[in-house]
């Protein structure tokens, strides 16, 4: 089986990541790996990852806190297995997530995988909404569909349910200015190149307990804002999505 770098970027997650960590470990072989890197945290967060004292874990603080798509993007630059998933420190993998997304690598075309997740609340208890429609199989590859929900703000691309090849980051690196989020400039290079997979099923149970970098309510003027410098990346995006398929794709 392919071998993977989970990347997980942590910041007073104390509550949470231990929970998080056993999830994923249990589904980990002795030749992936997960690269943690830390954003300054101030509470237990370092003392709980370093407990867990397993040769897999490779543990990085930042020397600042430089937020988290920072965070992520050294945490993906010190990856060094040809797949990439990404992880939030306070989500929960479900069962077999690993294999499904692996699963869907055996398609040469395919270089970012998106799946589906349901909401947990702090307690782990199941919560009935959702923040975005569910991913389908079939428009994977709808690309003019994919473009337009993603500008609309509706798209289900969270980095938590991600996972990449490596040789991504070519295309991903440097991040444009102002970019909105690494999450959706991931799933935008995926779009555009004609290289993404839509998984149905839940790849992890996404925890929401009011204080999840990944759910931000914006004032409607920075919303519109957002807009215009999403427009800006996708133009981007459309431009490195068609260099990469030309590099990287089986025609």
């Amino acid at each position: 089986m392919t071998a993977i770098s989970v990347c997980l970027a942590t910041y007073n997650g104390a509550a949470f990541v231990a929970e998080q960590l056993r999830s994923i470990l249990d589904q980990l072989t002795s030749d992936d790996e997960i690269i943690i890197v830390d954003d300054g945290s101030s509470d237990d967060t370092l003392d709980v990852v370093n407990g867990f004292e397993d040769a897999r874990i490779r543990v990085y603080p930042n020397e600042k806190n430089v937020g988290v798509n920072e965070t992520f993007a050294r945490a993906v630059a010190l990856a060094t297995k040809p797949i990439i998933f990404l992880s939030d420190q306070d989500d929960v993998w479900t069962p077999g997530r690993k294999a499904i997304m692996l699963k869907a690598f055996s398609d040469p075309r395919v270089l970012v995988v998106a799946g589906n997740y349901q909401l947990i609340d702090r307690d782990g208890g199941m919560l009935n909404r959702s923040l975005a429609p569910d991913l389908k199989a079939d428009e994977s590859r709808s690309r003019l569909l994919n473009l337009f929900r993603i500008f609309q703000g509706s798209q289900n691309y969270y980095g938590c349910a991600m996972a990449f090849r490596t040789s991504l980051r070519a295309a991903i690196f440097p991040y444009p200015p102002k970019m909105e989020c690494h999450d959706i400039w991931i799933g935008m290079i995926g779009v555009t190149s004609d290289a993404m997979s839509h998984i149905e099923a839940p790849v992890l149970l996404h925890r929401v307990h009011g204080r999840n970098a990944s759910i931000i309510r914006r004032p409607i003027l920075k919303k519109l804002a957002s807009r215009v410098f999403l427009s800006y990346q996708l133009a981007v995006a459309v431009v490195r999505g068609s260099n990469l398929r030309r590099r990287l794709l089986v025609p």
